[in-house]
């Protein structure tokens, strides 16, 4: 088994100074990652400077994040057009930062979009990574809101089994999906093939669209 440290490198020199030293003995390979664009979807340079970081030299893969693709780009604009798109109100939850991503993605390659009540500790990330896509598609899909929810046709929800109630009784009359909490245990021997981590992978992500998170634990 090999471990990897994975790092988002902008221009934190000291700082993955202080992570490269600190984990050398315990990680096998860091992957550092940088892009051409911000969070924000503007052009920036690329800093990252390998001769900076030659203790480490055999054990760092250096990574270019690619932007989305002009191809990509191009197919969801005309999807956007074509839809006729529709406005969905998500409720995300707010216990890991960007836990709903999943949803805004599919609301986004659907092509219609997406009015989002972000949880209160998770109010920052997901607006900057949405700006970047709508900057990539030169088009808005994205509106944020701290206010009751209004003028949208169908709503994904995720809460707790409490919160799950009330999402019931308040969207009743929306085409919905409510999500409430529900767990899965996965016991490895150690011993699985690569045919049953697949469809270990396959049971993961079926089973998101329809739980809050999938918790899953590996013994």
């Amino acid at each position: 088994m090999k471990i990897f440290d994975c790092f988002m490198y902008f221009d934190e020199e000291v700082v993955l100074n202080v992570r490269l030293n600190t984990l050398d003995k315990f990680v096998d390979y860091f992957v550092i990652v940088e892009s051409r664009f911000t969070h924000k979807g503007d052009p920036r340079e690329l800093k990252f400077d390998h001769k900076k970081f030659q203790k480490f030299k055999d054990k760092i893969v250096d990574k270019l994040a690619p932007s989305i693709g002009k191809d990509v780009a191009d197919m969801i604009a005309r999807q956007i057009k074509k839809n006729n798109p529709k406005t969905i109100a998500l409720i995300l939850a707010g216990n890991l930062p960007m836990v709903g991503f999943h949803d805004l993605i599919c609301v986004f390659i659907s092509g219609h979009n997406a009015l989002v009540k972000c949880a209160s500790k998770d109010l920052y990330l997901l607006p900057y990574m949405t700006q970047f896509l709508e900057h990539e598609i030169g088009e808005i899909c994205f509106s944020y809101t701290k206010e009751v929810l209004s003028n949208f046709d169908a709503v994904i929800a995720t809460g707790s089994n409490n919160a799950a109630r009330y999402f019931d009784h308040y969207f009743s009359n929306y085409p919905n999906i409510i999500r409430k909490n529900r767990n899965g245990i996965a016991i490895l021997s150690g011993k699985e093939t690569s045919k049953e981590f697949d469809l270990l992978g396959k049971d993961i992500l079926q089973c998101q669209p329809h739980q809050c998170e999938p918790i899953l634990t590996y013994l």
